[in-house]
């Protein structure tokens, strides 16, 4: 099923209301959306089409991951007509797309596009993009839309019916849906890299307020204070705390998750290896444990490096 966000409902009511009117229909625009959702009462003869197109196309869409079968294929032209297919017909349909499945989707697409031009008469050109883009979804493209500066050259590809006419037509027709579609997807980036970086600022910000105030204490303590041992050891935590913005009490949730990760993908490297050879497994531990001391060491001296040459050496 592809109702699954705002682009392919809007997508599909698109199709509906383009294709209608290619076919000749004229309701007025917000009329297809009412008829599609349901909306609206359908009267005129032409209303009733556009609703009868409208279930087809969704009985189709909430089959796009069912095998393409005889009983798709008849369920979807009886609801779009009212009329059943002749079983010759079907057949043909199931042994163009199979046959031709490992085309590009755009050319299947033009083959069965033309198939049922070919084998049908009434309504065949709703058909037709029906059963083209159930191809074009099968195969994890977008949906086909001809909208109106489409019209004449499909007009065109009607008269002599070239399949090469109608591959770029469909090319046309998608790029449309396409483009929507990733500038969305590109909005909601641009959304997401600003809400990011807004957190980050405020994290830099607040950081460095406190920065401040650490500096500013420092500066109006007395110097004899700097000398007692205790002050020396909260000076240095403090200093440590707001040594970059990525203070661990505010990035806690973070840091957390992290370690967690590393930890599980540590555990599935080591099961991986140990169906390999068990001794592997037993080796790795080792250098993992011996790497996380020699760390623990290094960090150790560095502060003490760095709290002497910010301090003075006073032992």
């Amino acid at each position: 099923m592809v109702l699954k966000t705002s682009e392919n409902i809007k997508s599909i009511y698109r199709f509906i209301e383009f294709v209608s009117k290619l076919s000749g229909g004229g309701l007025p625009h917000e009329r297809y959306k009412l008829i599609v959702f349901d909306e609206y009462k359908a009267l005129s003869k032409e209303e009733i089409e556009v609703k009868r197109f409208s279930d087809a196309y969704l009985y189709l869409l909430n089959n796009i991951n069912q095998s393409f079968c005889k009983e798709i294929i008849e369920i979807s032209y009886y609801l779009l007509t009212n009329k059943h297919l002749d079983e010759k017909v079907i057949n043909q349909i199931l042994e163009t797309y199979y046959l031709d499945y490992n085309e590009t989707p755009h050319y299947l697409a033009s083959l069965l596009h033309l198939k049922v031009l070919e084998l049908i008469e009434y309504k065949n050109i709703e058909f037709a993009f029906m059963m083209s883009n159930l191809v074009m979804l099968k195969k994890g493209r977008y949906q086909l839309v001809p909208i109106t500066h489409v019209f004449d050259r499909y007009n065109a590809f009607l008269k002599d019916r070239t399949i090469d006419k109608l591959v770029l037509i469909f090319a046309a027709a998608e790029a449309v849906i396409k483009n929507e579609q990733q500038t969305v997807k590109e909005q909601q980036e641009i959304i997401d890299i600003i809400i990011t970086q807004k957190s980050e600022t405020s994290v830099l910000l607040t950081v460095t307020k406190i920065r401040y105030k650490l500096q500013e204490k420092i500066f109006n303590q007395d110097y004899f204070l700097t000398l007692e041992k205790e002050n020396q050891d909260k000076l240095s935590y403090a200093e440590k705390a707001v040594a970059s913005n990525y203070a661990a009490s505010i990035n806690l949730p973070v840091r957390f998750s992290l370690i967690v990760y590393r930890i599980l993908a540590f555990i599935l490297f080591g099961v991986l290896v140990s169906t390999i050879n068990p001794f592997v497994l037993i080796i790795i531990v080792i250098g993992a444990i011996s790497n996380y001391l020699m760390l623990k060491w290094e960090k150790n001296k560095n502060s003490k490096i760095e709290l002497l040459e910010y301090w003075g050496d006073i032992t």
